[in-house]
């Protein structure tokens, strides 16, 4: 007999047990078992047949599995489905065994189903010698199971086993498990990200189900590659998304036209544009119309005559869309209803119920009405019926609602669903919207970020290895969220501090960010894979733990039928076996994994805790055709504006600015000015009135925009743009780094952790440089190099060598490494180059010693973050990759990493793909990976800069860093970039080849940032005293200092506060010096940050060191400068002093050398140890004499004391406007006023605090120290 099963509801196995005939024995059970394993059991829906019979199977297999086999083995005589008809026990065992296994997935109990599709493959493995093809069959069930909602890693086992059936044994392949097949490979490509493999794969698919002419329809009845085919469509597996479809999708659309149904039809609208002509669809349109010729004329007059072919088999194939049958008529005339209010009005709920009941519930197909009813809708969406579309997702919403006992949308079900529910709300939420109904598009995304978050929550704190699938599933998703939040307190494309603005903050951290968290993720995996005990390790971690997990819902479950403990004993076994594979698997080292936490929106009120005075927070989402901003403050001001812009227009721009900046053949191109002032307007054009309240800008943004350095944006176009890189200088350009530090983050996240993090590295070498790898000879010219061409011939996670050989050599870089090294006064030890420069030497080294490593080679940045590829630096390739050294350190090696590094210099990268795309998604994940290792800061180049300038930059960025610690690397890089541009080098440094492609990543702690701020007032009153870093007192600790040298350090801060003068910590003015074979500690208070011990004499210094057994003070004078060597085992200190101090009349610097020797610091006696030149210094004061000093002067000056207070007026006579700027006690300029033409006013200052005039060009055209016979300025 045949039965057809329904299922009422989704009952679940716990429910079942609660009756009151419950067997009290095994005994009894095994009687209850064998006395429903009959026809009558089967005769009714899936629940009844679930209740009846199979609940009791699961318990069996554990209790009595002989009897297990009896009842499957009774089942198959009397359920009509075909499997008495096999002629092999164990292959009857396993046809009956599939059926059940489709019952519990009808019935969503997940684990039962796994637990019987497993049963079935082992059934099925002994009978493989003469029936290949039902273990292909069942493994193909297996994979899909396991893929839906088991492992992602147990799936591909069991594709990877059918595969090699059906190589050993082609005969037993069909074409629709070979089709199967290939759709299972497409769908795990996607889930690795892969999108060349998931097309392959599509392709493969195709060919199998259209192989000897087979019509498409038939070649796939179970719709799988269909749904693929509808995934490509919206987006899926598209390297080369600038062409409407893939070829592939092309050729199997083509061949459904020649007999399409209504799922083909729909496909083939979708895809029209650009994939088929104008003929070819009315051809296509017109054979769909004479297939449903009959059903069309049963519907009378539904289908307008007036309309084309296309636009009948369009309204026809909608009505179709949620594949109904019987409702078709009234589904017909709803999308034919042009009335929005009128249709809004029709009893639809009545008719989707009905889809749902009949074509849905009584199938036991309870998990396809929320795909259906999405996908549906957006094909009415995608043939322009979108109040149609609306009110459909409206009904899916109320219908997830309904049968859920909380009557809440944000529940298990749907989280489980999360792909297609957030999708379906995100859509609906932009329909609500454009319909006028702004509160209701609220609600849902309001929804849909809620249930987003949940199942990215759940899955990266399940152990992640769904977390790649889901953020994929998700991105479009989230995108859209953000988009429609924008629009909905943005209406008119700007608004300030709107309602709303926390919810839009997450949301575009949600929509930005995921790439980082897809970039570490991925990582991991590739670090996994490429160690095979790892790997194997962590496969059996997830089956032990899975098995665990579902016997611990078995016993729950099935808690009546423990007889005798039995499913208690089972659990515990699985969580033995569990806890001995974690045990196993802690013992290897591995890639740290992400949390939940790390991908969570930070709350807008908690960022803004984190900015300081003066810093605004930006972020930029990409659209396809809009480009949404956010700006927020410390003060919690919120700016919200939207560009119209196309993507490929943003796209364009950004390549034309790094093409006009990167170097060709030596030379400097041309830079196109008119880009970069566009590009500016689009980013900040409707703010950019309110960005002059910032110095700093912490940029995040998403798509192209991340292989932009901002700072070569222009926030003017000029009327005279220089036409050759000579001119560049002269023209002085309003570059946005001349008003703007900028400091790059990956994510929201990673800026509230480095602003809360330690500051101080405790390193005690200064420099560590690895550059210049053995790769190929100065001929080769491959200088760009995507992420998957690094892995494209490797195996098992590995780079391949021979790609990474092949790179173009970089001998330059040694040179700058070199000079880098000279100028941190570092060991030439500590510069690794050419074969040196390994993966292996690197990590021998104890690298948390270095404060800065620089690694001097080329990055893989650019191009797709797939499969096993992922970012990271390339090094000397070993003859033969391994997991320990395959020539790249890769994301997830320099995650592992231990480092103490205030700064991380890459100084030879290139995020632009060999094409020249801008594709730099990967670079905010390295920065991460090198954050999580523990660098504080880093320094990035979008393309290869020329050395002399690199060198420049990088070294000028550490000097401004060491005159003020507390400076953000941000800044010290605006310093070191405005040297190039103005004053460094030739005239064409100017050019932004020579300094553009630098980017600062990352932010100094809270307290540096609050403390640099302190210099910051408003533009009438001048700070009182210099800028500070207050360090934290974990950092001062860090230190270790002896007792007593703190305790006079911390005496000499107290005295500062005392006198409200701001101090550093002892960890900026206290250093650690080499003393007679020991160690001693200079206390040097002209980086103590208040000036009350120094004077025209110089600042004073302290000299401590250990002697008979205790720490003593034995120096203690003012000195302008100081150096501390060692002469024969005997410490010597040379002195920059005040005349006086040498019995000379006057202030004119004069010199002396002593020495320690019998207790105390005596004069040198030799002559060598007075010319001894190595060893500590302190720099020398900057001038501070009133009066008119030359703009060459600039590096050389900045404030020095707050003590005695004048007033200035600046009078500008020019024509042109003059801008005034404060140098600061770092020497940054600090911008005060802009005075027109003939314009003045009064400015409060202090003498030895120097004045900047520039003209309206950028060009200095006097500097001023103030002193009391100098209080009128005037221009010119």
């Amino acid at each position: 007999m045949t039965i057809l099963w329904g299922v009422l509801a989704p009952l679940t196995a716990a429910a079942q047990n609660a009756g009151s005939d419950t067997p009290k024995n095994p005994a009894d059970f095994r009687e209850l078992v064998l006395a429903r394993a009959n026809p009558d059991s089967l005769a009714t829906d899936y629940g009844g047949a679930w209740s009846n019979i199979y609940q009791y199977l699961i318990p069996a297999r554990f209790i009595d599995r002989h009897l297990y086999e009896e009842a499957l083995l009774k089942l198959a005589s009397t359920d009509g489905h075909g499997c008495e008809a096999a002629k092999e026990r164990q292959a009857i065992l396993a046809c009956e065994a599939n059926i059940a296994a489709d019952v519990a997935l009808s019935l969503t109990a997940f684990a039962e189903n796994v637990l019987f599709r497993r049963d079935a493959v082992a059934f099925a493995e002994s009978i493989t010698a003469t029936d290949p093809g039902r273990l292909i069959d069942t493994l193909l069930n297996l994979a899909h199971d396991e893929w839906t909602h088991g492992l992602i890693t147990e799936a591909e086992a069991a594709v990877h086993r059918a595969a090699a059936i059906i190589v050993d044994r082609p005969e037993s392949a069909n074409h629709e498990r070979r089709m199967r097949l290939a759709v299972l490979k497409a769908l795990l490509a996607d889930a690795h990200l892969d999108d060349g493999s998931a097309l392959a794969a599509l392709s493969e698919a195709i060919n199998a189900a259209l192989s000897k002419g087979t019509r498409s329809a038939e070649a796939d009845p179970r719709g799988h590659l269909s749904d693929l085919v509808t995934l490509h469509l919206r987006g899926r597996f598209c390297p080369n998304c600038g062409r409407p479809v893939a070829e592939p999708v092309k050729r199997w659309l083509t061949a459904a036209c020649q007999n399409p149904g209504p799922v083909e039809m729909l496909q083939i609208l979708a895809a029209s544009r650009g994939t088929f002509s104008a003929a070819e669809m009315q051809a296509c349109a017109r054979r769909y119309i004479q297939n449903a010729a009959k059903e069309i004329a049963a519907m009378g007059g539904q289908i307008p005559a007036r309309a084309d072919d296309v636009g009948k088999a369009r309204l026809w194939a909608l009505s179709r869309a949620i594949d109904s049958l019987f409702e078709q008529p009234k589904i017909l005339k709803f999308l034919r209803e042009a009335d929005p209010r009128r249709q809004a009005a029709m009893p639809m709920k009545e008719v989707f119920d009905a889809v749902v009941n009949d074509d849905y519930g009584q199938h036991g197909e309870e998990l396809a009405i929320a795909r259906v009813f999405e996908q549906g809708s957006w094909h009415y969406e995608n043939g322009g019926l979108h109040n149609a579309a609306r009110i459909t997702l409206e009904y899916l919403v109320q219908y997830q609602k309904r049968i859920t006992e909380q009557q809440q949308i944000v529940n298990p079900r749907t989280i489980r669903q999360a792909r297609v529910i957030v999708s379906a709300l995100a859509r609906l939420a932009a329909l609500q919207l454009a319909a006028g109904d702004r509160a209701a598009a609220a609600r849902s995304l309001d929804d849909a970020s809620a249930i987003a978050q949940a199942k990215l929550r759940e899955e990266w704190d399940g152990g992640g290895e769904r977390a790649i699938l889901a953020m994929r599933d998700l991105s479009d998703a989230l995108r859209l969220i953000a988009q429609t939040r924008h629009e909905l307190i943005a209406p008119a494309r700007f608004a300030e501090n709107a309602a709303g603005g926390d919810a839009l903050f997450r949301a575009m951290q949600a929509a930005i960010t995921g790439e980082t968290a897809l970039t570490l993720e991925i990582a991991q995996q590739r670090r996994v894979l490429s160690t095979p005990r790892l790997a194997g390790l962590k496969r059996e971690h997830k089956r032990a733990a899975s098995e665990a997990s579902r016997m611990a819902e078995f016993e729950k479950a099935y808690a009546a039928f423990n007889y005798d403990q039995t499913l208690t004993r089972v659990r515990r076994e699985a969580e033995a076996r569990r806890d001995q594979v974690a045990a196993e698997l802690g013992e290897l080292p591995g890639p740290p994994a992400q949390t939940a936490a790390e991908i969570e929106p930070v709350a807008l009120a908690d960022a803004r805790s984190h900015l300081a005075k003066n810093e605004a927070l930006v972020l930029l989402r990409v659209g396809n055709h809009s480009l949404d901003g956010f700006l927020l403050d410390r003060d919690g001001r919120t700016l919200v504006w939207r560009s119209p812009v196309r993507q490929d227009e943003l796209e364009a721009l950004v390549r034309s600015l790094r093409t006009g900046a990167d170097m060709v053949d030596g030379k400097a191109p041309k830079f196109p000015v008119a880009d970069a002032a566009r590009l500016h307007e689009i980013i900040f054009g409707p703010i950019k009135a309110r960005l002059g309240a910032y110095r700093k800008l912490i940029m995040l943004g998403d798509g192209p925009l991340q292989s932009l350095p901002y700072g070569i944006l222009l926030t003017g176009a000029p009327a005279n743009p220089p036409n050759s890189a000579q001119e560049f200088r002269a023209a002085a350009l309003p570059w946005l780094v001349r008003t703007h530090a900028i400091a790059l983050v990956p994510s929201v996240r990673n800026l509230v952790a480095q602003r809360s993090g330690a500051d101080a590295s405790r390193a005690s070498r200064p420099f560590l440089g690895v550059g210049n790898p053995q790769l190929a000879s100065m001929g080769a010219d491959q200088r760009n190099i995507d992420m998957k061409s690094v892995f494209g011939g490797s195996k098992g996670g590995l780079a391949d060598v021979a790609v990474l050989r092949n790179l173009a050599s970089l001998p330059e870089t040694e040179d700058e490494l070199r000079y880098i090294a000279k100028v941190l006064n570092a060991d030439p030890e500590d510069i690794i180059v050419g074969p040196a420069a390994n993966e292996t030497a690197l990590k021998a080294l104890p690298l948390t010693n270095y404060r800065i490593i620089t690694f001097a080679t080329h990055g893989a940045l650019a191009g797709e973050v797939a499969g096993t590829s992922e970012p990271g630096l390339v090094l000397t390739p070993p003859p033969l990759a391994t997991a320990e050294d395959d020539g790249f350190l890769g994301l997830s090696e320099i995650a592992s990493l231990k480092l103490d590094a205030d700064l991380i210099i890459l100084s030879a990268c290139n995020t632009g793909t060999s094409d020249g795309r801008p594709r730099a998604e990967s670079l905010s994940g390295l920065a991460r990976g090198f954050f999580n290792a523990g660098a504080r800061g880093l320094l990035v180049t979008h393309w290869t800069i020329p050395s002399e300038s690199a060198v420049k930059t990088t070294t000028g960025l550490v000097a401004a860093r060491a005159r003020d610690p507390g400076m953000d690397w941000a800044d010290a890089l605006r310093e070191a970039t405005l040297a190039i541009i103005d004053r460094e080098g030739p005239p064409d440094w100017a050019h932004p080849s020579y300094w553009g492609a630098y980017v600062a990543v990352g932010v100094r702690p809270a307290a540096s940032a609050d403390a640099q701020q302190t210099n910051e007032r408003s533009q009438t009153t001048e700070p009182r005293a210099a800028p500070t870093s207050e360090r934290s007192k974990a950092a001062t600790a860090a230190q270790d200092f002896p007792d007593a040298v703190l305790a006079a350090a911390q005496s000499l801060t107290a005295d500062c506060r005392a006198i409200d003068q701001p101090a550093n910590s002892p960890a900026q003015f206290v250093r650690s010096v080499r003393f007679a074979g020991g160690t001693a500690y200079v206390i040097d208070t002209q980086h103590l940050g208040c000036m009350a011990y120094c004077g025209t004499a110089g600042c004073v210094i302290e000299i401590w060191a250990h002697i008979d057994g205790a720490w003593k003070n034995t120096f203690s004078e003012n000195v302008r400068s100081w150096r501390l060597t060692e002469h024969a085992d005997q410490p010597a200190l040379h002195l920059a002093l005040h005349g006086s101090a040498c019995g000379r009349i006057g202030a004119e610097t004069c010199r002396k050398t002593l020495t320690y020797r019998d207790g105390g610091w005596r004069q040198a006696r030799s002559e060598a140890m007075k010319q001894a030149t190595i060893g500590e210094t302190s720099p020398t004061l900057p001038p501070t004499d009133a009066g008119e000093y030359p703009c060459s002067a600039e590096p050389a000056l900045k404030s020095v004391r707050a003590d005695t207070s004048v007033n200035i007026t600046f009078q500008n006579r020019s024509k042109g406007p003059i801008s005034t700027y404060w140098l600061d006690y770092s020497g940054r300029r600090i911008l005060y006023q802009r005075l027109a033409g003939g314009a003045s006013y009064t400015q409060q200052t202090f003498v030895t605090h120097p004045w900047v005039l520039v003209d309206d060009r950028g060009r200095c055209r006097k500097i001023i120290m103030p002193g009391a016979a100098l209080r009128i300025v005037t221009n010119p």
